[in-house]
């Protein structure tokens, strides 16, 4: 039986940027208010009253909505980092090798229902929680149940598996195919009431289908911007319970989908114009990591937060967003010590290889190629019997990880920022205190 084991660290608690919105209305409020108290031309304490009325008005200018996933003015930065003070608990499980199930190369994990549904090489497999085979559920070949491609997928709660092939959408149940769908998306994901699919203008217009329990259409939607295609390697991403989105090439555009009332959204990823944008991707021919602007390569989520990684060459950094409170962290990839291995790992993280995964619960799903030995350095109660190595070869060390929020991050640095107006309010602030 494969083990596990969970890290604990101590959670320090930070204070995070809070920005305050007032309505229209309260702003008018305001205003009356500070000439009614002019009237009053109270020598002593006019200043520090209408220095309170600009204070207000401040306030509530920093607080206008902003369109943008992530607003970079309120970010938090960790620095130089310890990964025991970025992470809340990791899991480390072993996957069962043997000459059925031994996997070469991962295209990527889907934790769905306590089980791991694992893409690699040409076959799609399933593993329970402790890392133990269950079984192939399809493969890419000509026989009977297999695929001419494995484009995406996802599994329903009653664990039936929704796989994108060349042919269009196929559903597997626990013995075999149970349905096909006609449809053919480049990703594909449950939701809460049916399923939503995008597909690409090679096959059925550049586009988002909501599908419901019986796989019937129940509406499409269309990206307003004009650009042939989505990021074909991303998936849906949740926002909420009933909210996704997927990004426009790898650039710095979301499509977001209700798919309870079937509303639609397109803004911004991140609010910078550093970031590259939809249109700079589809002209830039060059080398990614030579790319003079900021790149997010790929987006991934679980239950409660939202990863991108984004190259800022030379450095790369993942933003941690937070679906509650909307606070984000911004984490130098490089810059995060190893405290919690205690071995020696490429690219000194155990962080690596999250893209294309996604989980529905806190975790973030990565995983590790190792030996029998890493295998036991990380699982205390690891049972070598569990693997049979063939030419020395082991299946990989699934990890999963779950972050602290933004806020109780070890924080070196909080981004508060001041637009033009906000600064003039501050300076008339001071100004007005001065005797």
């Amino acid at each position: 039986m494969a083990g596990s084991s969970v890290v604990a660290t101590t959670k320090t608690p930070v204070p995070v940027v809070l920005v305050m919105e007032m309505a229209t209305t309260q702003m008018a409020a305001v205003v009356v208010l500070a000439v009614r108290l002019n009237s009053m031309r109270s020598a002593s304490h006019f200043k520090y009253i209408l220095a309170l009325c600009c204070l207000l008005v401040l306030v509530s200018c920093g607080g206008e909505k902003n369109e943008a996933l992530i607003d970079p003015r309120y970010v938090v930065e960790t620095g130089e980092v310890k990964l025991s003070e970025l992470v809340d608990s990791m899991r480390f499980i072993p996957l069962e090798t043997n000459d059925e199930c031994l996997i070469g190369q991962i295209r990527r994990i889907k934790h769905r229902n306590g089980r791991f549904f694992i893409q690699a090489d040409d076959r799609l497999m399933v593993f329970d929680e402790e890392g133990r085979f269950e079984r192939v559920v399809t493969k890419i070949g000509d026989g009977p149940d297999e695929l001419t491609s494995i484009l995406d997928y996802d599994v329903a709660d009653n664990n039936n598996i929704a796989v994108s092939s060349g042919w269009g959408i196929v559903v597997f149940g626990a013995d075999g195919v149970i349905n096909k769908v006609p449809i053919k998306p480049a990703s594909i994901r449950r939701t809460s009431n049916g399923w939503l699919a995008v597909t690409s203008p090679l096959q059925n217009g550049n586009k988002m289908v909501a599908l419901d329990e019986n796989w019937d259409t129940v509406g499409t939607a269309m990206a307003t911007a004009d650009f042939d295609y989505w990021n074909p390697d991303m998936d849906l991403i949740p926002l909420s319970d009933h909210t996704y989105f997927h990004q426009i090439r790898i650039g710095n555009e979301l499509f977001e989908y209700d798919s309870e009332s079937g509303a639609t959204r397109q803004y911004k990823i991140i609010d910078s114009p550093d970031v590259m944008t939809p249109q700079e991707y589809a002209d830039y021919n060059g080398n990614l990591m030579e790319c003079p602007k900021h790149i997010i390569r790929y987006i991934t989520a679980n239950k409660d937060q939202i990863l991108l990684y984004v190259i800022e060459n030379p450095e790369v950094f993942y933003y941690i967003y937070d679906k509650k409170d909307h606070s984000t962290a911004r984490i130098n990839v490089r810059k995060i010590t190893d405290d919690i291995s205690g071995v020696e790992i490429e690219n000194n993280s155990l962080l690596g290889a999250m893209s294309y995964n996604d989980s529905d619960d806190a975790y973030f799903v990565s995983y590790l190629f190792g030996t029998p030995e890493m295998n036991a350095k990380f699982v205390p109660d690891f049972n070598p019997s569990m693997v049979e190595c063939m030419d020395d070869e082991t299946n990989p060390i699934i990890v999963l990880t779950k972050f602290k929020t933004p806020s109780e991050m070890k924080s070196s640095k909080y981004n508060i920022y001041l637009s033009a107006n906000e600064r003039f309010y501050v300076f008339l602030i001071l100004l007005m205190l001065v005797d």
